[in-house]
């Protein structure tokens, strides 16, 4: 009787701490989820990807906003304007075109007219799209040619083919362009917007297209 006492006893002390385990492993569980949960959920409002939570997009500012809509503006009465006359692609435009808000009414902006083997075609303008009368100012950009005799030649050109950027803050368009796909001849021309035109900066430009990737000249400002 008491060994059959102290069997019922283990026994019963076994299930009890079995009970136990399954008790706590369960808090255990739902600790790990919740702290799961609440990690996805902060990954998620973090826009970090890759934590299976699409993550939440910010509304486009009212500055980008505006941006937009004279990019779009532009281009959609693009004949009026008599922008890209020469040739113009309309998807290529829509894709890469965009503007600089540059003051309260006035937007920098660079129309991409058509994309060629390696490199876009670009026009520059300022537009205000609220203005009664001069709405549109075309950009034109001073560049060197290599003349005849193989001095460099300055030109005021309306459009320009290579890759621009803009630094809206210290107002500064910088092109690189290519005078063939290998890179080995080309140009880099630096351009201060002003209220009325870009003001060229520098210009530094390697005329002969001879396959050496030698570095590019100074123009302008001469040394």
């Amino acid at each position: 009787p008491e060994k059959r006492e102290a069997y019922v006893v283990s026994e019963r002390g076994a299930n009890m701490s079995y009970s136990a385990f399954r008790f706590l492993s369960a808090i255990s569980m739902s600790v790990k989820f919740f702290r799961s949960w609440i990690s996805l959920a902060l990954f998620s409002l973090l826009g970090v990807s890759g934590v299976g939570l699409p993550a939440i997009a910010a509304a486009p500012t009212k500055s980008a906003q505006g941006e937009q809509q004279a990019v779009k503006q532009l281009l959609r009465n693009r004949q009026r304007f008599q922008v890209c006359v020469d040739s113009f692609d309309l998807a290529a435009a829509q894709r890469a075109s965009v503007a600089y808000q540059v003051d309260r009414q006035t937007y920098f902006v660079v129309v991409q007219c058509f994309l060629a083997a390696y490199q876009g075609n670009y026009e520059f303008f300022l537009y205000s799209p609220k203005a009664t009368s001069n709405a549109l100012q075309r950009l034109t950009l001073t560049e060197f040619t290599e003349s005849q005799s193989g001095s460099p030649q300055r030109v005021e050109s309306p459009s320009i083919g290579g890759l621009p950027t803009f630094d809206s803050k210290q107002r500064l368009l910088t092109i690189q362009t290519k005078y063939r796909g290998i890179g080995d001849c080309g140009s880099t021309a630096r351009y201060r917007l002003t209220q009325r035109n870009l003001e060229l900066v520098d210009f530094k430009a390697k005329f002969a297209c001879d396959g050496k990737m030698a570095p590019y000249t100074q123009i302008f400002p001469k040394k």
